[in-house]
């Protein structure tokens, strides 16, 4: 599986805007090789980022192609569009449920020696321990082939479920030269705006 994550770095309060994203949030789904879709409004700047999901890598490059075809030139450009490996997906104890809140931790570049042990880690130790935490919906793990940057995506029922995630993390015991893959270089949070069933009204602001 692949990602595709495109991110206004202010995204602009515009009636133009939010129709556009309501048409993006019923055209996208129906793309070949869909696989899922997360609107995200960061709590903290005016950021917004569109995580989409694929299953080949040509698909999500084929997104604004296609999509432009069906709806017509976007009214905003990304101020960054990656297109990440998705190495694992883990579903949480509420799998079943909608988040309505996500965090996305960022760690820097890495050779692959190094970022092979981050996800052995990651998988046997520190993936078991997010999940388990009632809120938890999905945990992806994400690799960026260009920069080498190594990205988690997590959602969640509600924004307090980050400080557990925080301290369930925290609670794991690693040996020291293992303990940086539990200190993110970048961490954010974020409402969940949208998903593949259409915009969240309550979130968005």
């Amino acid at each position: 599986m692949y990602a595709r994550i495109q991110t206004v770095d202010a995204l602009p309060d515009r009636a133009d805007v939010d129709a556009y994203v309501d048409r993006l949030v019923v055209t996208i789904p129906t793309h070949p090789g869909f696989a899922g879709l997360y609107g995200l409004r960061s709590n903290d700047t005016a950021a917004a980022r569109l995580v989409t999901l694929w299953d080949s890598a040509e698909d999500a490059m084929a997104l604004p192609d296609r999509t432009r075809a069906k709806i017509g030139p976007r009214p905003v450009e990304p101020d960054t569009d990656l297109i990440y490996e998705v190495r694992d997906d883990h579903p949480g104890v509420a799998r079943d449920a909608t988040p309505m809140a996500a965090t996305m931790a960022w760690w820097p570049a890495m050779d692959e020696q190094t970022a092979a042990v981050g996800r052995t880690v990651r998988r046997e130790r520190l993936a078991p321990a997010v999940c388990a935490v009632p809120g938890v919906v999905r945990v992806l793990a994400l690799f960026q082939p260009d920069t080498h940057e190594p990205c988690a995506l997590g959602l969640l029922t509600a924004p307090e479920v980050a400080e557990a995630v925080r301290a369930a993390v925290d609670a794991v015991e690693l040996p020291a030269d293992q303990r940086w893959t539990q200190s993110p270089d970048r961490f954010e949070r974020y409402q969940v705006s949208a998903t593949g069933a259409g915009r969240i009204a309550d979130a968005v602001t």
